[in-house]
């Protein structure tokens, strides 16, 4: 997804493909996982702030009776995923929403999001280099180039280990890769950077990217 409206859009979309199939005052049974892909200044394609969207996009998924359980980044640099988590983490408006909130929240927080679903973080970084705000489909001759610099071990050194940190130090209960998804997820606090839950990849991440997440979490 590039912007809100999108995500609110599949949500509809959802909700009117069961409309009629559950009493009103049930949820759907089928949660949902939203990606968001990023420009390089961390924010949504669309200029839209992260820390803004996940609230709204809460709200309208439960008022459409919609289980939204993760908030995901996909075909984005690496750099850009690294840049909204910290937003993330940073902003305390929003930690309540989270299963790994630095901090825990206060018990009116708690109280004001009781009936709503605490979300998952996901990172699914691309290997392309980076692409122009302007581009489009039409006016592209060639394939997107892919950069040389973002090895399998790089990708977990310098990123995903990163995103993966917790207390200050890496826990593998609180993973849940594409090759590994255990739905018992650890609900520790989170530092600055860390309590992302879902990992992978997207263009260019290729099965040698995988085969060392699957070995680095699984050391954990």
């Amino acid at each position: 997804m590039s912007c809100l409206e999108e995500a609110c859009q599949a949500i509809d979309a959802l909700s009117k493909f069961y409309e009629g199939m559950i009493d009103e005052d049930e949820m759907l049974k089928y949660p949902l996982l939203v990606s968001f892909t990023l420009g390089s200044e961390g924010k949504i394609r669309s200029g839209e702030s992260v820390v803004e969207v996940i609230p709204k996009l809460i709200d309208y998924a439960h008022d459409k009776r919609v289980e939204l359980i993760g908030v995901l980044f996909n075909c984005c640099e690496p750099e850009s995923i690294t840049k909204v988590i910290k937003e993330i983490r940073s902003n305390p408006q929003i930690h309540h929403h989270l299963h790994h909130p630095p901090e825990p929240s206060s018990s009116t927080q708690a109280l004001e999001m009781k009936d709503r679903p605490k979300i998952y973080l996901g990172a699914y970084a691309n290997r392309l280099t980076p692409v122009d705000p302007k581009w489009s489909l039409e006016s592209s001759d060639e394939a997107q180039a892919m950069r040389e610099d973002l090895s399998p071990e790089k990708y977990w050194e310098e990123y995903v280990k990163l995103w993966h940190k917790s207390n200050g130090k890496d826990s593998g209960d609180d993973a849940c890769g594409e090759t590994n998804c255990d739905s018992n997820v650890n609900k520790g606090i989170v530092s600055e950077l860390g309590g992302v839950q879902l990992f992978g990849g997207c263009c260019g991440i290729g099965p040698g990217h995988i085969s060392v997440l699957k070995e680095k979490l699984g050391e954990k």
